[in-house]
């Protein structure tokens, strides 16, 4: 017998041993982030009711126009979430800034397995016409997702034309 023993060629079982013990929590981690990710794509819809407010709707911003527009938005999970309503366009337009992009509420808590019906108030333009708003939000702080909607013949707020009452949030259960 010689006193050569071979090498052993490739990775070791301890090596492949140690990188699953630090694989492990990091696929364990990441699993929930995408599932929630893509139960909260589109939950925010616009109904296509909504009402233009055309006076100078922000004190100290003169011209500044608002919309009042009615939302649904859907939570089929077993938790709450909050939207944030983040940014807008309407026809394209950014909001004057300053002071920029201001919604009312800011942002609605919804509960589990509920459908939300909210009129979010959001301003700062420089036009109250008929238009195509964007709205940007989140969903638990997660990635900025948008809904769109293109409001023909919109009545002012002022006097009886408008169908909306301002502030509103109604909660209903998803299939009771």
């Amino acid at each position: 017998m010689s006193d050569f023993e071979p090498q052993q060629s490739g990775i070791s079982r301890r090596t492949v041993t140690k990188a699953m013990a630090w694989a492990v929590p990091a696929i364990a981690v990441a699993a929930p982030v995408p599932a929630f990710a893509a139960a909260s794509q589109g939950i925010v819809r616009f109904t296509g009711r909504g009402c233009k407010d055309p006076g100078n709707s922000i004190p100290g911003v003169p011209g500044s126009k608002a919309y009042f527009v009615e939302l649904t938005i859907t939570n089929t999970t077993n938790a709450p979430v909050t939207v944030t309503f983040t940014g807008a366009t309407v026809n394209g337009v950014a909001p004057i800034n300053p002071p920029g992009f201001s919604a009312t509420p800011g942002s609605t808590n919804v509960p589990a397995n509920t459908v939300q019906t909210i009129v979010v108030r959001i301003a700062n333009w420089a036009d109250s016409a008929n238009a195509t708003i964007v709205l940007t939000y989140q969903v638990g702080g997660g990635p900025s997702l948008t809904t769109e909607v293109t409001l023909v013949d919109t009545p002012p707020i002022q006097g009886a034309s408008c169908p909306l009452t301002y502030p509103y949030v109604n909660n209903a259960p998803i299939n009771p």
